[in-house]
């Protein structure tokens, strides 16, 4: 859980969502640019390839259904993840995860 460094979820960074204290959940995000969230959410792992997914995605913006809250809302562009890779962890580095998606894909 990143503390006092900048950015505090660098790009890349795949973390796990919370909705607080004694919820239960499985939803997790990628940061597709620098962000200063709050230090709330726990980063398990890193994009290797498909992070240009990822910012296309960002880029088309939210439908502002969570417009109050970080994250803002589902996204535009619709996207399925059709293999995901995850790595070893390594000692010097963190947890690494690898994705592709299709854009034109829709998703459930």
């Amino acid at each position: 859980m990143p503390t006092d460094q900048r950015p505090a979820y660098p790009a890349g960074v795949v973390a796990m969502a919370n909705s607080g204290p004694n919820t239960n959940g499985s939803q997790f995000f990628i940061v597709f640019a620098d962000t200063l969230l709050p230090a709330d959410y726990t980063i398990f792992g890193s994009v290797v390839s498909g992070l240009d997914v990822a910012k296309d995605v960002g880029k088309a913006g939210d439908d502002g259904a969570f417009a109050q809250q970080a994250g803002g809302g589902h996204p535009k562009k619709k996207i399925t993840f059709t293999t995901v890779t995850v790595g070893p962890v390594q000692a010097s580095a963190p947890p690494v995860a690898s994705a592709s998606a299709s854009a034109s894909a829709s998703h459930s």
